[in-house]
């Protein structure tokens, strides 16, 4: 009886070892360097799950298949980094989930002095988790840069008031983006791609969510296309771009079969 027993909970452990766990950030984590250890410890394919907004003067390189479920909450970047850098050196072919199972949450004053963001930088009508960098990025992609054989996955969240000097206000894609909800506004590129940049060989698909009030000084206010956007779905309205494409900018293979542009200029 003994050893039935004993071989019923063995094979318990056995099953639960391969469930997908998610990790909670403890309730006094709050800096980019508890961050690294959380993602650092993280096993391949599992979640963290945030409990308290994050001030990090660093981005985060991800070097393994992740989610990231904001929760309601805010990581406010002040650095000039990448914020999320998805694969790089030998951890290629990596996959980041990004979403938000609060997303009704709001931002108090107190909360956002605490971090630092004036409400400029985050107004009240932004609601649920947010990923916000003001400061801007001195390379592609204000928030994610997806290396060559990788892949973003947006389900969630809002990508908020992200800047960079090169090109994807929000996203520099080498790699693979799929979005399929989630939010991209204010956000704005010094050349192209208010949004989004796609250079990568494989593709960008939008099946769900907004981008909105992205601009680029030069093309494409919400999405600059080297390579293949295919649009099933979302919308993306009120961007601009000083030259060609207010919303897309597209020199390589755009289909669209589902969802809205509206409201989008340029000369």
């Amino acid at each position: 009886m003994k050893k039935r027993i004993l071989s019923i909970i063995l094979a318990i452990c056995l099953v639960l070892s391969c469930v997908p766990i998610t990790v909670f950030a403890a309730d006094e984590v709050d800096d980019e360097y508890d961050f690294h250890a959380l993602l650092n410890n993280l096993k391949p394919g599992n979640t963290i799950t945030l409990d308290k907004d994050y001030k990090c003067a660093l981005g985060f390189d991800v070097g393994k298949n992740a989610t990231i479920d904001l929760n309601g909450h805010v990581m406010y970047f002040t650095g000039q980094d990448h914020r999320f850098r998805i694969g790089f050196d030998q951890y290629q072919n990596k996959a980041l989930t990004i979403k938000d199972s609060n997303p009704n949450a709001i931002h108090s004053d107190a909360q956002l002095a605490k971090l630092g963001i004036s409400r400029e930088n985050l107004p009240a009508d932004v609601k649920g988790g947010v990923i916000v960098a003001p400061g801007g990025s001195s390379g592609g992609g204000g928030a994610v840069y997806i290396s060559e054989g990788s892949t973003l996955n947006l389900e969630g969240g809002t990508i908020y008031n992200c800047n960079t000097t090169g090109y994807g206000g929000a996203v520099y894609a080498l790699g693979k983006f799929n979005m399929s909800g989630g939010t991209i506004s204010n956000c704005k590129a010094s050349k192209s791609g208010g949004a989004i940049c796609i250079k990568s060989p494989d593709v960008f698909t939008m099946s769900g969510g907004t981008i909105k009030i992205c601009s680029a000084n030069e093309s494409g206010g919400a999405v600059y296309n080297e390579k293949s956007f295919t649009m099933s779905g979302g919308t993306i309205s009120n961007c601009n771009a000083v030259k060609f494409g207010g919303a897309v900018s597209n020199v390589a293979s755009f289909t669209m079969t589902n969802g809205n542009i509206k409201d989008c200029s340029a000369p």
